[in-house]
């Protein structure tokens, strides 16, 4: 065959180890393109780079292709996608189609493959949630063009194991399996919450609460333990592969607000002018487990953070922040103890209070002063 790829390709790959390619062909030229496929028919759907590269001794070299789909899939706000590499000469054509899943860094362990059949989008399997929290849940179907029946693909296995405290003060494990549809072929979004849960459990229990679960979607599986302390920060970041995370946070907070301002004399008076007001949060965590301690470093690093400070509240509604500074040791020793110490502001000049509505109940609440 005259045209060809001489780059041995795979099927799925994250971006940062997609190959630059190189092509053989008798021709002149060839036409590159990398086209973004539908995700119902895996046609093209419409070509997201192209340009003609003219043959040097019968080859053709295509490089920096993982910067082209890195911007792409940032600018689209998604995790993974399905896309083909079409290469045209004049008389002949060539194509490749393949998963691209949004990761900059280069995972050790684990291959994009492995990553899009058994795991969510994330590199923390057990984690925290509260009782008012919305974790997403990212992960991804592949397109599987021999299923016949056009609803078949979006069936959704969920296997959950609850843990239960009693009000006896014995522990039970509830077992559960439930089907559902997810939306199509690609990037599925789950949105758990301990409300989700206790529905699961039913009301045959009597009174409980849960301590802890898991849930298997399909060949996925992650764990979560409830956490009703006080001293807690919530962000909500986009990890390493561009998915959404809530990361649930045992740690104090300090405000710091510095001004700034000219002066101006006028007669016997100095009167103030372009004031300028800056708040910044110092926040110091807890000891973190060595597993959440490298999934930490994701979020002082995301290109986009929320603070999750109004429940129930979508992501996009909460207000953006900027991680400012951080300082952090990850101590891999056995034992060893790991904590983060950042600082961040809000991404809006105008800073943000919270006002909450009047309940009947804060008529008949007991004041306590501070100085008797």
């Amino acid at each position: 065959m005259a045209l060809s790829f001489t780059t041995q390709l795979d099927s799925v790959y994250f971006t940062s180890e997609i190959p630059d390619v190189q092509i053989s062909t008798t021709s002149t030229y060839v036409d590159f393109t990398i086209a973004r496929l539908r995700h119902d028919t895996h046609d093209t759907f419409y070509g997201i780079f192209t340009t003609r590269y003219y043959a040097v001794n019968g080859v053709v070299s295509v490089l920096d292709i993982h910067t082209i789909l890195e911007n792409y899939l940032q600018v689209e706000q998604m995790s993974a996608a399905d896309f083909c590499f079409f290469v045209e000469s004049p008389t002949e054509s060539l194509r490749h189609d393949m998963t691209i899943v949004f990761c900059k860094s280069i995972p050790q362990g684990l291959s994009a493959s492995d990553m899009i059949q058994r795991h969510f989008l994330t590199s923390v399997y057990q984690r925290f949630i509260t009782p008012d929290a919305v974790v997403p849940l990212y992960y991804y179907i592949p397109y599987n063009p021999s299923l016949a029946s056009p609803g078949s693909y979006r069936v959704v296995t969920y296997k959950w194991r609850i843990v239960i405290l009693l009000e006896n003060g014995q522990t039970e494990t509830v077992t559960q399996i439930s089907g559902g549809r997810a939306t199509g072929w690609g990037v599925q979004r789950y949105d758990l919450s301990l409300p989700t849960v206790i529905s699961v459990v039913g009301s045959s229990h009597g009174n409980f609460t849960v301590v802890s679960f898991s849930v298997d979607i399909n060949d996925r599986r992650t764990t979560f333990y409830v956490d009703r302390r006080h001293s807690q920060r919530q962000f909500y970041f986009r990890n390493a592969f561009y998915a959404w995370e809530l990361a649930i946070i045992p740690a104090s907070q300090k405000s710091k607000v510095e001004s700034d301002s000219s002066m101006a004399l006028c007669g016997n008076t100095y009167i103030p002018y372009d004031i300028q007001h800056t708040r910044t949060f110092e926040v110091q965590t807890a000891s973190l487990l060595l597993s959440h301690a490298r999934w930490f470093e994701q979020l002082v690093t995301s290109p986009e953070i929320r603070i999750r400070d109004v429940a129930g509240t979508s992501v996009e509604d909460l207000p953006q922040i900027l991680i400012v500074d951080y300082d952090y040791e990850i101590d891999d020793a056995p034992g060893a103890v790991n904590a983060f110490r950042f600082s961040w502001k809000y991404a809006d000049k105008r800073s943000y209070i919270n006002l909450s509505y009047i309940t009947a109940g804060v008529f008949s609440e007991q004041f306590t002063p501070q100085f008797l």
